[in-house]
């Protein structure tokens, strides 16, 4: 059987605040996304956060539930 070992996983937490900006959030979290899918395998994870742990709206009015 074959292992193979990969490094250590990085872990991320993105904390929203009301009427953040979309494009900078997707701007930060797709390379970490598309790089998880071309490696194939989980390098890279997130969770979101939040002052209250209930979902936050960004500044075009789309709101983003909260991991913790």
């Amino acid at each position: 059987m074959n292992v193979v070992n990969h490094p250590i996983k990085r872990s991320f937490v993105f904390f929203l605040v009301p009427d953040f900006t979309m494009i900078a959030f997707a701007t930060a979290l797709d390379p970490l996304r598309s790089a998880n899918r071309m490696l194939g395998y989980e390098a890279y994870r997130w969770r979101l956060a939040s002052i209250d742990g209930k979902p936050v709206r960004a500044s075009n009015g789309v709101e983003c539930a909260v991991n913790t």
